[in-house]
Order: C-alpha cells, then sequence, then structure tokens
C-alpha cells in the first residue's frame, strides 16, 4: 500500500470532477456565460415586465409570451431542446445556468409545460408531422400548452383516470370526461391530454396520449379561484370533443409509458435552486429595516440564525444539485436523488416564502386586490415595505409544490421503495477516480478484517480504548501520513484523500485517535519542520506509527473557541514553565507527545505551540466519552520543559492551530457520514427482518418515511462535507474555509444526533443494549455534534 501512494501522488492531478458551481463552469468553458446573460436580461427586459417582478405582482400572458419571444430571438427560447427542433443543443450545465442567471437577474419565472414536458414529449414520441406543426409555435408561445393529467378522484394514481377516447371510424377519437388541477390551463389553447382507450387487462395499458384543441367544441375550461385569491387552476370540460386520430402521440394504449417517461434531465430542472436562491436574496433584502427601530433584523442573533440555517441548508442542496446536473451531463443514472433533490427544494422554498411573511408582520397581511389581476398593468405604490402584501401570493402558490407532478409524500414513497425493495445505498457516494475508489477499499477491507465489531468491542473493555495493533495496521497502509508533504516524507494526498479515509473509517468508528496524529500531529510538524523536530515531533516516526500525537487545546470557558487560552507558558532560565489546565484531550492516554496551546507572558500575550513528552508528565488518569473514546483533563502545575519545546508562537501559531482545529473538525464530519450510513444500513437490515403483528415492520409507511427523512439529512451532510474539502484543497480563503467546515459540522452535528436517537427507537429494546452494534453507532452519533463545537457555536462561528 506503501507504494501505491507514492506512485499515485505522484502523479495526482487536480481533479475537473465534481466540486463547486464554478469549477464545473470552468471545465466547461462557461465562465463567461453569467456575464452574458446578466448583461442580456438588463438591456432587453422591458420596464413593465421588470416593474412586475420587481412589485412581486403576477405578470400576464402577453407579458409572458413577449419575453419569451426576447428569449427566441436571443435563440434561447428552448434551451433543452436539441437544435434540429429549435432549441440550443447546449449541455445541460449550460442550460442550468441559463436559469438560474435569468431568476437572479430579475426575469420572470415562466411556467411553461409546452416547453418543460409537452414539447420534449413530441420531440420522443410525435410524429414528424405532429412536431413541424407544434413545436415552433411552442417556442414562440404562439400556442400555450396546459397537461391535463389530473382528474376529479385520480391525483398522483394517473393509473385510475376515467376520462375517456373512443374511436370513431378511423379518423377521430370522441373525449369524454373531466380533467382537473390543470396550471394555467386558462391561459391555453391547446393540452396534451391523457385519456383511457381501453378498460380490460391492467388500469396502466390502456391509457393514451392525445393533443387536443382547446378551442374545439366541447371543451370548456373553468378557472378556479386559487387559495390566494388568483387564478392558477382550471377544471377542464370533454363532452363528445372529437380529436382527429393524427393528434395521438405514440400508439393507443402507450400513455401511460409516455407519460413516465419524463427524463431525469427534465426532472433535474423541477429541483427549484434558482428560486431558492433568488427568494433567499429577496428575505435579506425584506429585513433590512424591519428589525426593532427600523435596525437590520438579521443583527438580531435570533433571527440571524434563522437566515443562516436556512442559507447552509441552501448551499447544501445547491451543491448536491450542481453535482446532479454535472452527473447527468455524463449519463450517470441518478436512481433516487432526482426525488430526494426535489424533496429538499419544495420544502427549502416553501420555509423561506414562509419567512419573508414573518418578516414583514402585521404589512404582509393585506391584499392590493389590483396584484391579484393578470393584466400586467403598472405597479401601484406599495402598501407596505418591499411590497409586502403581495407575499402571501407567492406563499400560497408555493404551498402547492409538494402536491403537483406526485405529491411529496408519494415521492417519499419511491425512495422508500428504492431504500427497502430495491437495495439502493441510503446516500450516493461522489464520484471518484479509480485511485480514490482503491483507497476507499482499503480502508474498508481494513475495517471488516482487522476492525470487526467484536474486536472494537474488546478495545473498548480495555481500561484505556486502544489497540497498537490497529494503530500499526493504519501506519502500515500508509494512512497516518496520508496528507503528510512528500518532500518531508509523506504522501503528498489531498483533504479529499483524508476525507475518503474517515469516511470509511466511520464504517467501523474505530475508537484509536486517528486524526489527532494523522491531522494535528502532521500538519504542525509541516508547518515547523525544524522547529518540530528540535520540539520532539518526528514526522518519520508519525508515518511508521511509533509516535502519536495529542493536541491540548481545549480549556473550560472556552465553548470550543482554540483562542481561548488561560494555560501560560513564563520563561525561567533557559527554558519555559508551563502552569493551566486542558480539558478533553484526545488520546492523551495512549500518546506519547502532546502539542499545548499556552500564552506567552509576555506583553502582547501572544499565543504559542509547545512539544511535551507525555513521560515527563505526571501519570495520566484515563478517562473516556460515553461514546468509548479516550479522553482526559490534563493539568499542568509548573511544568518545567526546554528552551527549544517551543514549536512556533504568535500569529502564525495561533492561524495553524485553527486551521488543524478546522481539518480535524472536518474529518469528523466525513467520519460521521460513513457513522450515519452504516447506522441506516444496521437499521435497514434490521426492519428488513424485525416482524410486528404479522408483518416486516420495513412495510408501515410511518417508518418508512423516517429512514428517507434521515437519508435526506445524511445527503445533506455529505454535500457539505464535500463543499468543505473542496474549499480546502482549491487553497480557498480563510473566511471561507471557516464558514465551510462550520456549515458542514453544523449539519453534521444535527444530522448524526437525529439519526443516533432514531435508530434506537426504530430498532427497540434491543438498540439499548451494549452487544447490539447500533447501540455504539448511536452513541458516537449522538456524541459528534458536542465534539469540535456543537450545532450552536458553528452556526454563530458561521455568521
Amino acid at each position: 500500500m506503501h507504494q501505491f501512494l507514492r506512485v499515485r501522488f505522484a502523479h495526482w492531478k487536480p481533479s475537473t470532477g465534481s466540486g463547486t458551481v464554478q469549477r464545473v463552469e470552468t471545465s466547461e468553458g462557461l465562465g463567461g456565460f453569467r456575464a452574458e446573460v446578466r448583461e442580456f436580461v438588463e438591456s432587453q427586459l422591458p420596464a413593465d415586465i421588470r416593474d412586475t417582478v420587481r412589485s412581486r405582482r403576477l405578470i400576464s400572458r402577453e407579458q409572458a409570451q413577449r419575453w419569451q419571444r426576447t428569449l427566441s430571438a436571443k435563440g434561447w427560447g428552448a434551451p433543452s431542446w436539441p437544435k434540429r427542433f429549435g432549441g440550443t443543443g447546449w449541455p445541460l450545465v449550460k442550460q442550468a445556468i441559463l436559469q438560474e442567471e435569468l431568476l437572479l437577474s430579475g426575469a420572470p419565472a415562466i411556467e411553461s409545460l409546452g416547453l418543460g414536458t409537452i414539447g420534449p414529449t413530441i420531440i420522443r414520441h410525435g410524429t414528424r408531422e405532429q412536431q413541424e406543426r407544434f413545436l415552433s409555435r411552442i417556442v414562440n408561445f404562439d400556442d400555450y400548452w396546459a397537461q391535463a393529467y389530473s382528474e376529479p378522484g385520480a391525483g398522483s394514481d394517473l393509473a385510475s383516470l376515467k376520462c375517456a377516447a373512443r374511436r370513431d371510424g378511423d379518423d377521430d377519437y370522441i373525449v369524454n370526461g373531466t380533467k382537473i388541477w390543470q396550471s394555467h390551463a386558462h391561459w391555453a389553447n391547446w393540452a396534451l391530454v391523457l385519456v383511457r382507450t381501453a378498460t380490460t387487462g391492467r388500469k396502466q395499458e390502456g391509457i393514451t396520449v392525445l393533443l387536443v384543441d382547446l378551442t374545439s367544441p366541447g371543451v370548456t375550461v373553468r378557472p378556479i379561484k386559487f387559495i390566494n385569491g388568483t387564478l392558477f387552476h382550471s377544471e377542464l370540460f370533454f363532452d363528445d370533443v372529437r380529436v382527429p386520430a393524427a393528434n395521438r402521440v405514440g400508439e393507443e394504449g402507450a400513455g401511460w409509458s409516455i407519460a413516465k417517461s419524463l427524463l431525469v434531465t427534465e426532472r433535474l430542472f423541477t429541483g427549484r435552486v434558482p428560486e431558492c436562491k433568488a427568494q433567499l436574496a429577496h428575505l435579506k433584502a425584506l429585513t433590512v429595516h424591519a428589525g426593532p427601530g427600523g435596525c437590520d433584523l438579521q443583527e438580531q442573533p435570533w433571527f440571524g440564525r434563522r437566515i443562516a440555517e436556512l442559507e447552509i441548508r441552501l448551499q447544501a442542496f445547491e451543491a448536491a444539485w450542481w453535482r446532479a446536473v454535472e452527473r447527468a451531463q455524463h449519463g450517470d443514472d441518478l436512481g433516487a436523488e432526482v426525488m430526494k433533490l426535489r424533496l429538499i427544494g419544495g420544502a427549502l422554498l416553501q420555509e423561506l416564502f414562509g419567512l419573508q411573511l414573518e418578516v414583514v408582520g402585521a404589512d404582509g397581511l393585506r391584499v392590493d386586490p389590483a396584484s391579484l389581476e393578470e393584466d400586467g398593468a403598472a405597479a401601484a405604490e406599495p402598501l407596505g415595505p418591499g411590497y409586502a402584501e403581495n407575499i402571501h401570493i407567492h406563499h400560497f402558490r408555493y404551498r402547492g409544490i409538494t402536491l403537483g407532478t406526485g405529491s411529496a409524500e408519494v415521492q417519499r414513497d419511491l425512495v422508500a421503495r428504492e431504500i427497502f425493495e430495491r437495495g439502493d445505498t441510503v446516500d450516493q457516494p461522489v464520484a471518484e477516480t479509480e485511485d480514490e475508489q482503491m483507497l476507499r477499499e482499503t480502508v474498508s477491507r481494513f475495517i471488516e478484517r482487522d476492525y470487526p465489531f467484536a474486536r472494537r468491542r474488546a478495545i473498548v473493555a480495555q481500561p484505556v480504548p486502544f489497540d497498537a495493533d490497529a494503530w500499526k495496521g493504519l501506519a502500515d497502509l500508509g494512512m497516518v501520513g496520508l496528507i503528510a508533504p512528500a518532500e518531508i516524507g509523506g504522501y503528498g494526498g489531498r483533504i479529499r484523500d483524508l476525507a475518503i479515509v474517515a469516511e470509511s473509517l466511520g464504517e467501523g468508528i474505530p475508537v484509536e485517535p486517528y486524526v489527532w496524529t494523522a491531522v494535528a500531529g502532521v500538519k504542525i510538524a509541516g508547518a515547523f519542520p525544524e522547529a518540530a523536530a528540535a520540539a520532539g515531533l518526528s514526522l518519520s516516526k508519525m508515518i511508521a506509527g511509533e509516535q502519536r500525537v495529542a493536541l491540548a487545546y481545549l480549556e473550560r470557558g472556552a465553548r470550543f473557541d482554540p483562542a481561548y487560552c488561560r494555560t501560560v507558558a513564563r520563561r525561567s532560565g533557559a527554558g519555559w514553565v508551563l502552569t493551566g489546565q486542558k480539558q478533553l484531550v484526545w488520546g492523551a492516554s495512549s500518546s506519547s507527545v502532546m502539542i499545548v496551546s499556552a500564552r506567552l507572558e509576555t506583553s502582547q500575550g501572544e499565543l504559542a505551540l509547545f512539544c511535551v513528552d507525555t513521560t515527563r508528565l505526571p501519570p495520566i488518569r484515563p478517562g473516556r466519552a460515553y461514546n468509548d473514546r479516550s479522553t482526559s483533563d490534563i493539568a499542568f502545575d509548573g511544568l518545567l520543559l526546554a528552551d527549544d519545546a517551543l514549536v512556533a508562537g504568535g500569529d502564525v501559531a495561533s492561524a495553524v492551530l485553527h486551521e488543524v482545529v478546522d481539518l480535524v473538525t472536518l474529518a469528523l464530519c466525513a467520519e460521521g457520514v460513513g457513522a450515519m450510513e452504516r447506522a441506516l444500513k444496521i437499521t435497514i437490515d434490521y426492519m428488513k427482518a424485525r416482524q410486528q403483528f404479522g408483518r416486516s415492520i420495513s412495510e408501515f409507511q410511518a417508518l418508512r418515511h423516517r429512514l428517507v427523512e434521515h437519508s435526506l439529512a445524511l445527503y445533506n451532510v455529505r454535500s457539505l462535507v464535500r463543499l468543505a474539502v473542496t474549499a480546502v484543497d482549491q487553497d480557498g480563503d480563510g473566511v471561507a474555509i471557516r464558514k465551510a467546515v462550520s456549515a458542514a459540522k453544523w449539519m453534521a452535528g444535527k444530522a448524526a444526533r437525529q439519526i443516533g436517537h432514531d435508530v434506537l427507537q426504530l430498532h427497540g429494546a434491543i438498540g439499548f443494549q451494549d452487544e447490539t452494534p447500533i447501540s455504539h453507532y448511536a452513541k458516537f452519533l449522538i456524541s459528534l455534534d458536542a465534539m469540535l463545537g456543537d450545532s450552536e457555536y458553528h452556526l454563530t462561528r458561521y455568521i
């Protein structure tokens, strides 16, 4: 393994694979496209449409048509369509950038099922005549289309539809029935309609797709006033409506498969990332003078935290969505990931609108009757700040997005099916290179072969939970020196590699203090090689597994802040005297050297790092946390140190200490991802086997949906860990890295605590027994929030 690592990292080059949005754009040569879109909107968006959007009113059909034709004239009218059908032929990433920048630049959000689903259906399943007749008119909004799927009594259950079409000779169908909840059907002059053409066999087999002219005799469109007072849905009545057979899409009876054939790439764009970003920006704008006495509401700590929580969740969602877009562009199978994104995005957008209403308070209770009309008239003077009187229109509109095209409950059922019936993983790991997969598999084999649960349980039963053979095994695999620079004897790995190792170790939750040597010891020794070597820190010994490092930096009263330090080092002759107390020194009982932070007894009181040979300390009282990891409180009562025990001091020492704590925290988050995934897999297997009332408890919908929620939480954590890893590996600035790490730890701590408690509940009494693996995973996950900064600390630090 040593040779594998040396060869691998000697030839490593930065990946252009999954990462931040900026990396995707750069790899696709799209760095300037965002600016082009912004400039286009600034110069081409008509003033009346801009005014309608700014005032949060509803755009009219005429305005929608006018803006769509402006986009079409630019060649951007159908970005997802192939060129030969009037589209752009663009890759997914460019389509996504266009959609996002249009919204963020103030262009109207036009919902067009013609562009999004019906046009693509005609492209894939329609005849040449249908394509020539309809597609260009869809792009220019000469025709506006409704999608007539749902019926009274048949919403998400499309197979139960009853609207019937009988053949009348060779040329026509006669349609009778009712459709309901058609979005913007009061704008439409055409509709794609699912009809039943056969009543024998499976319900799904008798469904056919027809393209129906809504101006035909026998068609009645009944607009339905929406909850917000506007027109949005309609009911369609078909009474002996004659539809030419030439308007049938595909074969008779093929409607079910056609309706279900919406591509993953098209379903991805229902994720609503641009809408979430736009509404978060609007929310922040609303807060500027909404606080007491007209101050910015975000300055109130309680509200600032709420904004930060939404912002972090949006970061996780956006990172996952862009990664999915890139994967789909490369032809990867996304499985249940699209449904997860839709569930996350829908809930987040609803919360953003809900918080906007909270911010404007009583001003949001007013209604401006003129704003309920889709007439494109100029906006009147606002009744409240930021046109608060119009926020309720969108709040109620977007409460319905978790119902359309399959309710959120149906989506959870589908995700649960992937988890329980189809054996899909709880979460999808990031796309990895062959070498990264080998690294992951190497650590996983170590856990499976050399660190099974029985061995771990025996280790934690010892007075000091530490196994020297396991430590040597990790060192022999090259894991301890993974991120040490190659020029000083390490393997030159990235933080991404460290995260892979930590996540894989999380599958077995070993109690050995791996990160404190592999990250803290290695980083500090690498930052100050000469001083560290003189002080007794030996990279070569660390890499070989012969020296183990503990980091003593945390003190009572610090609330996790590394800068809080009351331990003092004062000069004494040719050396130093160290006085103070440290708490929660992880792995102290098994360490051979300890790096200690202290304030120099000078006028500046600068922070310094010292190296202490643990054999010179009084016997360390073995201690442990309830997660079975070794931790001790250490008292330095006038400890004499040599002059060269000082590794570093001043701003550089403080900066390195903060960097090290951030990297250790990030590694802990990655380990948490592995532990959460393993705990959920154990729980899923248990639920499949456990019988209750004559049924497997995995069949109970309430329990299945709980597992889906945990899967979504894990999905978000993994996204934020990836973001933070990318920020570090791309040498982001210190503030960006700090915020990324704290965002990941905030999300990881909350998710791990929730999952840790619930896997115990789902296991029942057996989960509380020490002899069951899940009890050990639960303890670790519940403890994760309090390790290296709890969720409150990191949320405050993020702000």
